[in-house]
């Protein structure tokens, strides 16, 4: 369900670069890189835990630095800084804002997390 959302947000908003995400043998793809592009366009996220997709979901660039300093995921190559620089450049941390068909699937996301916490509480 986030890594749904995560990919759709993405594959939206890169124009000109690709996002190649590896989790668990699969490979995911997000963006659009133009055709006869540099390879230096497409930057290799390798996901190493499924709580990444949530927290950059749920709480944008501060839950991406959180899934990082966690060890939830890494960039090939060293090339973090190239990341967030593609990401902020994109505008990906305010689409979801902007969307309101997303930002509904975002707040329904967050009220199901929120019940099912308390539900958890209680048994």
């Amino acid at each position: 369900m986030y890594q749904r959302l995560f990919l759709q947000v993405l594959d939206r908003q890169l124009l000109g670069a690709r996002i190649r995400l590896q989790l668990d043998g699969q490979t995911l793809l997000a963006g659009h890189s133009p055709a006869g592009a540099l390879r230096r366009s497409e930057l290799t996220v390798q996901v190493h835990h499924p709580d990444f997709f949530r927290k950059v979901v749920c709480y944008g660039n501060l839950g991406l630095g959180e899934a990082y300093m966690a060890g939830d995921f890494d960039v090939a190559d060293d090339a973090l800084p190239d990341l967030l620089t593609l990401l902020l450049r994109s505008g990906v941390d305010r689409v979801v804002a902007a969307d309101l068909r997303l930002a509904l699937r975002y707040v329904g996301i967050r009220l199901r997390n929120v019940l099912s916490g308390k539900a958890w509480n209680v048994q």
